[in-house]
């Protein structure tokens, strides 16, 4: 564990366990909606722009966007 907040060391660890803990949430209550909205908070400030660019690519594949440039 890398500090006093008991995180994991290596990346795939702590995908697991964000994994685990996004599974647990209950969205259907406030609560639930409430650590939602404060994982995105958190991804945020570890990486400013990070959900704005995952936001964006869910709205592309909306809409069918596959990245493939028309030729």
């Amino acid at each position: 564990m890398s500090d006093e907040r008991c995180l994991p060391d290596d990346d795939e660890a702590k995908a697991d366990l964000l994994c685990r803990l996004v599974k647990a949430l209950d969205v259907s209550s406030a609560d639930g909606r409430a650590g939602v909205g404060c994982l995105l908070r958190e991804l945020e400030a570890v990486s400013p722009g990070a959900v704005e660019r995952m936001a964006a690519g869910l709205q592309l594949r909306k809409v069918g966007w596959t990245g493939r440039t028309i030729q």
